[in-house]
């Protein structure tokens, strides 16, 4: 399948990467030839993955961590200066799909 460029898919289900992974290949589409994927979640299964795709590493502890903290700032302190913005840093574990250069791939 000839392309101008490489199309971009990013994920917020990993669940859905397989299903989405074996459409990609009924297509005709090669993954990360004509397609980089990533996704924002790191799944347990995600070795399992030919190849491994490109994800944010999991955060969702440090998510509840900062939900809470913010919750008892404003219980305790009767804050009113919500929402307040709150970034919270992620590791980006790059794998197979998305073209790049991937240690250990």
């Amino acid at each position: 399948m000839e392309s101008a460029g490489v199309a971009i898919l990013v994920m917020r289900y990993p669940d859905h990467m397989v299903i989405q992974g074996r459409a990609i290949h009924e297509l005709g589409l090669v993954i990360p030839e004509d397609i980089a994927v990533a996704s924002f979640e790191h799944p347990d299964v995600i070795d399992a993955l030919s190849p491994r795709p490109t994800t944010l590493g999991k955060i969702e502890a440090d998510i509840g961590a900062a939900a809470a903290s913010m919750l008892l700032s404003l219980i305790d302190r009767k804050e009113t200066d919500f929402p307040r913005e709150t970034i919270i840093p992620g590791e980006l574990i790059i794998g197979g799909s998305c073209g790049c250069a991937a240690p250990n791939n």
